[in-house]
């Protein structure tokens, strides 16, 4: 029985001992601290990058949008429909380096009464049909309808459906929008022939 009681102190003791040695060993630590901070490293280095991503797409649209409306606006003739086409591809040149793959444009004309109702004069797509319905009333601002009392408004729209690299940082499907609002240059607005 003593000797199975000096066993167990032997066996303790150098259990002890291990632990004892372990716990003062300095090689490896910074290997192990390396392997335990990597995933949150990756995880912030892909969330800076995608998020940097993201926020170019989304100035892109913004620029198209803006851009779009303005130029109809300075308008002081009537467009062409393939005018207007060539001016929905001059986008791609907005997005680049990026695809316009997926970017959605609306540009519509409305006229804003004296009493301050609208009318859509006329609306297409970036994809060559039909926008908002010719005739019909389009929500604006009060302020845009105020101060174009009598006048043509260009509304510009655009939108992306933006998907991240990685989906397990951003949710997929990140809807971009923009629109602006442009009074146009001439008092007799710019038709559409």
């Amino acid at each position: 029985m003593k000797q199975v009681k000096y066993f167990f102190m032997i066996s303790i003791k150098k259990l002890i001992n291990s632990f004892r040695a372990f716990a003062l060993e300095k090689q490896g630590v910074a290997a192990v601290e390396f392997a335990l901070i990597l995933p949150i490293m990756l995880l912030i280095y892909l969330g800076t990058a995608e998020a940097s991503r993201a926020i170019s797409y989304h100035n892109r649209i913004v620029s198209i949008a803006s851009s779009m409306g303005d130029l109809i606006a300075q308008e002081k003739n009537d467009i062409s429909i393939a005018t207007l086409r060539d001016y929905f591809s001059a986008t791609q040149t907005l997005i680049a380096p990026y695809t316009s793959t997926g970017v959605n444009q609306i540009l519509t004309s409305v006229y804003v009464r004296p009493n301050g109702s609208t009318r859509v004069e006329w609306s297409f797509r970036q994809n060559g049909s039909r926008g908002y319905n010719t005739g019909s009333s389009f929500s604006l601002p009060a302020n845009i309808r105020n101060v174009s009392r009598d006048n043509y408004v260009i509304v510009s729209e655009a939108s992306l459906n933006y998907q991240p690299m990685v989906n397990y940082i951003f949710p997929s499907g990140i809807q971009f929008y923009q629109k602006f609002y442009n009074l146009t240059r001439g008092s007799n607005g710019i038709n559409i022939n």
